[in-house]
C-alpha cells in the first residue's frame, strides 16, 4: 500500500477515534435531556432512562422505571407522569383521568411538577368545599385517539375515575396524512408495532450521528420506532379523502365505555400557536386537520350531552406561553390549568 495512501487512512481513523471520543464526552456530560435522547446509542440508554416501553397493544406506553437524568421529570409505578399513586381509589376521593398525547403529558414542560395536569390539581384542592381530589396524567407523547382508547380501557378505568377528561388535537391529524387506501378503522396505516432492530454501528455515536443525518439511522423517537413513513404526499388530498371519522368513533366509545363505569366525560377541543414558523402548526394543511378534529370534538360532545369545554376559545396564543407551536411552556401550564379548573369547578365538583 503506497505511504500516502497509508497515512491519509492513518489520518482518517485518528480523527474518527477522536471524533467518537468527543462525542461521548459531550453526550455523558454536556449533552441536555432532548439531546441525549435523540443521539445516545441504544446501549447508552439505561433502563431508568427510558421513557418508553414496548406494549401488545398500544405499540408502547410509558416506562413506569423512567426518571429523568436532572432529576425533574418522573413516572409513577403505574406508568404515568408524576408521583406515586394509588391504584385503589381512597374513599371519598374524587378522580379525574385526563388523557391525551403530548400535550397532555406536557412535554413542553420539564418538572412534572409544573404539567397542566399537576398545577389543576393544585389549583382544584385550594378551592374552598373541594372534596379530597386527584388528577391523573393519561397523556402518551404521540399516542392518538386509539391509543388513549385502548389504555382507557385497559388502565385508565380501574383508578376508578369520577371525570374522564379527553384533550386531542395534533395526533389525530397524522393518521389522516396516509394514501387513502391505507386509512383503516384500526389504523394500521398509521401505526406499527414496537421493534428494536438496532445495528451494530449504532453503537457509536460518530456513525450513529452520520447515519440519522442520512435517514439510515432510525431515530431515538416513538415515531421513528412506531409509525410508518410515506414520502411525497399531498397532505391537502389526503385529508380531502380521510375524513376524521374515526376519531369520532373514538371518541364514541371513549363516553359509551366511560359511562358504563359510572364516570363523566368532559372533551375539550385543542388550541395552538401559530408565530413558530418552522413548526408544523402554521402549516395550513395542519391547522386544516386542527380546525376538522375540534369540529368533531364538539359534534361528539353535544350528539352524546357531555360537557364541551372551548378551549380554543379562552387560552392565549401568544407565543410568551409556548414552547413550540403545540406545547405550552411551564406559564402556559399555569393559564391551562386555570382555565381547565374554572371549567371543571363548577360544573363537576360544585355539587360535591
Amino acid at each position: 500500500m503506497p505511504r500516502k495512501l497509508r497515512a491519509l487512512l492513518f489520518g482518517c481513523l485518528v480523527t474518527l477515534i477522536a471524533s467518537e471520543i468527543a462525542g461521548r464526552v459531550w453526550l455523558a456530560w454536556f449533552a441536555s435531556e432532548s439531546d441525549f435522547s435523540k443521539y445516545a446509542p441504544p446501549t447508552w440508554v439505561a433502563p431508568e432512562q427510558r421513557m418508553y416501553r414496548a406494549h401488545p397493544y398500544t405499540a408502547y406506553t410509558l416506562n413506569p422505571l423512567y426518571r429523568s437524568r436532572d432529576g425533574r421529570n418522573r413516572h409513577n409505578a403505574l406508568g404515568y407522569r408524576g408521583e406515586e399513586l394509588a391504584l385503589e381509589k381512597p374513599a371519598g376521593t374524587y378522580r379525574i383521568l385526563v388523557l391525551g398525547g403530548s400535550t397532555t403529558y406536557e412535554t413542553g414542560v420539564s418538572d412534572h411538577t409544573q404539567t397542566f395536569t399537576a398545577q389543576l390539581q393544585r389549583i382544584l384542592r385550594e378551592r374552598a368545599g373541594a372534596p379530597p381530589l386527584e388528577v391523573i396524567n393519561a397523556g402518551c407523547p404521540s399516542w392518538n385517539s386509539w391509543e388513549s382508547l385502548v389504555d382507557l380501557e385497559f388502565r385508565g378505568l380501574e383508578l376508578e375515575p369520577d371525570l374522564v377528561v379527553v384533550y386531542c388535537g395534533t395526533n389525530e391529524v397524522h393518521p389522516r396524512l396516509v394514501p387513502p387506501e391505507s386509512y383503516r378503522r384500526d389504523n394500521a396505516g398509521f401505526r406499527r408495532g414496537w421493534v428494536e432492530d438496532w445495528s451494530w454501528w449504532e453503537r457509536s455515536v460518530v456513525l450513529r450521528r452520520a447515519g440519522m443525518l442520512f435517514g439510515a439511522a432510525r431515530k431515538n423517537s416513538v415515531s421513528g420506532m412506531t409509525e410508518i413513513d410515506y414520502d411525497g404526499l399531498d397532505q391537502a388530498a389526503c385529508l380531502d379523502a380521510n375524513s376524521p371519522r374515526f376519531y369520532a368513533d373514538n371518541l364514541e366509545n371513549m363516553i359509551a365505555v366511560s359511562r358504563q363505569h359510572g364516570a363523566q366525560v368532559l372533551i375539550a377541543n385543542w388550541a395552538w400557536c401559530s408565530e413558530f414558523e418552522d413548526d408544523y402548526a402554521s402549516d395550513p394543511d395542519y391547522q386544516r386537520g386542527f380546525r376538522e378534529t375540534n369540529e368533531v370534538s364538539k359534534r361528539v360532545a353535544d350528539r352524546n350531552g357531555v360537557a364541551f369545554f372551548d378551549y380554543v376559545a379562552v387560552m392565549p396564543t401568544e407565543r410568551h406561553f409556548w414552547k413550540d407551536g403545540r406545547h405550552v411552556n411551564a406559564e402556559g401550564a399555569r393559564v391551562k390549568a386555570e382555565l381547565f379548573a374554572a371549567f371543571i369547578e363548577p360544573r363537576f365538583l360544585a355539587r360535591r
